[in-house]
Order: C-alpha cells, then sequence, then structure tokens
C-alpha cells in the first residue's frame, strides 16, 4: 500500500470518528411514523404526539347514544340466519 493510499484511508478514518459526513455514508432524510430519520440516525419531531381532540357535551350524548345496545338497529334474518351457521361451524 502507498503511503499516500494509507494517509487518504487514515484521513477518512479520522473523519468518521470526529462525525464528519462523508458523500458515501450520505442518504436523504427518510420519512418514519412521527417525523425523519436523517443520515445520521438522528429522529425529528419523533417525540411530538398530536392533541387529541376534545369531545363536547353533545358529541359524547351522541357517541353514548350509538353505543348503546338498546338503539341498535335489529339485523336482517339472512344475516341472523348466517350469523348462527357461522357460530356453529
Amino acid at each position: 500500500m502507498s503511503p499516500s493510499t494509507f494517509a487518504a484511508l487514515r484521513n477518512d478514518q479520522i473523519a468518521r470518528e470526529m462525525g464528519a459526513t462523508l458523500p458515501e455514508l450520505y442518504w436523504p432524510p427518510r420519512r418514519i411514523a412521527n417525523g425523519l430519520k436523517t443520515c445520521r440516525g438522528v429522529v425529528i419531531g419523533g417525540a411530538i404526539q398530536p392533541q387529541k381532540p376534545v369531545l363536547g357535551a353533545h358529541a359524547e350524548l351522541l357517541q353514548a347514544a350509538v353505543l348503546d345496545p338498546r338503539t341498535a338497529k335489529p339485523l336482517p334474518l339472512l344475516q341472523r340466519i348466517a350469523g348462527a351457521v357461522w357460530r356453529w361451524c
């Protein structure tokens, strides 16, 4: 190995240890679930949680009525028969 090649390899090693981003080590940021992941492995925006929507009194009343089994529409005869056969199998 020539001295110049050895010096170039040593310079690359020093640059990597110092945290320099070399062109061959770079890739564009990738979108992940809650943010971006950079080529250095840093997640940007990963700790940000969107706020939950606040339900008003009317919305809670409506949701309770929809989920109440007494307000459910009965299933058609064909669906009740198919459900009974499916449970039996």
